[in-house]
């Protein structure tokens, strides 16, 4: 079974997806880590719980990665050693982390994240280091949201922060993982926004526009191919270069 099957399946398997999409419970998170590979470590945890179209709790925590943090990341990020090395490691703080998130329930918050494969890979790969089981959720990526949403030219790009200042959010600390979870949350408000008119109601819409791609393969998509509803305002040609979603940070469509 290829990897678009197994998550249609798992989707099938999902609860409300009839519910009205500002019904729904969130979970939105952001990382900040060492760097982009798999050997990188995370360094800081940011999310925020979202129910009924409001932010009812936050969770904040620093993680010790039990490696350096390169030179590059701490100018882009502002954490640096010293802020981590009295933190806890991801084996305390990833169990706390779920318990808070709601993920572990018979009903979790659908996930969000923006380049949610970037996110999920890192806390997978810790999940499966502590041989903790991922739980199932709704998985909603706003960067593969962004690209149908808003096509070139209508941005130049779709980094977190290029959507935060087309939608005029209040970026916060910008690289650091709550503000940034703050930011994609009202990201995900204005796109939401946007595409309702062109009938994307539901859960089941949300998370079949939505759906997260591995990284790197974000690539400019013909305009004929958009899913409807939303190909009527595609232009009649897109760029054929792909957008790089990496800069040094961990992800490279924040800047």
């Amino acid at each position: 079974m290829g990897e678009a099957q197994r998550a249609d399946t798992m989707l099938l398997e999902l609860p409300g997806l009839e519910q009205r999409i500002e019904d729904a419970s969130f979970l939105i998170v952001d990382l900040e880590t060492t760097g982009l590979g798999a050997r990188a470590r995370i360094t800081e945890i940011g999310a925020i719980i979202v129910s009924g179209g409001s932010i009812r709790d936050e969770f904040q925590s620093m993680v010790n990665p039990m490696q350096a943090i390169p030179p590059r990341i701490t100018s882009l990020t502002g954490i640096t050693q010293s802020m981590v090395e009295e933190a806890e490691t991801i084996e305390r703080v990833l169990p706390s982390f779920l318990t808070w998130s709601g993920l572990l329930s018979t009903t979790p918050p659908l996930l969000v994240a923006h380049n949610a494969s970037f996110d999920l890979g890192f806390l997978k790969r810790a999940a499966r280091r502590l041989e903790i089981p991922w739980p199932k959720s709704g998985v909603v990526d706003t960067l593969a949201l962004a690209r149908l949403a808003l096509p070139r030219p209508l941005v130049s790009n779709h980094k977190l922060s290029t959507l935060v200042s087309h939608f005029k959010v209040d970026p916060g600390h910008a690289h650091r993982a709550l503000a940034d979870a703050r930011a994609t949350w009202h990201v995900l408000e204005a796109l939401v926004q946007l595409m309702q008119p062109n009938g994307m109601s539901s859960v089941s819409d949300l998370l079949k526009y939505a759906r997260p791609l591995p990284r790197g393969r974000y690539p400019h998509t013909p305009s004929g191919s958009i899913p409807q509803p939303f190909s009527r305002s595609q232009p009649t040609e897109r760029s054929p270069e792909r957008e790089n979603s990496a800069v040094p940070r961990a992800k490279t469509h924040k800047s």
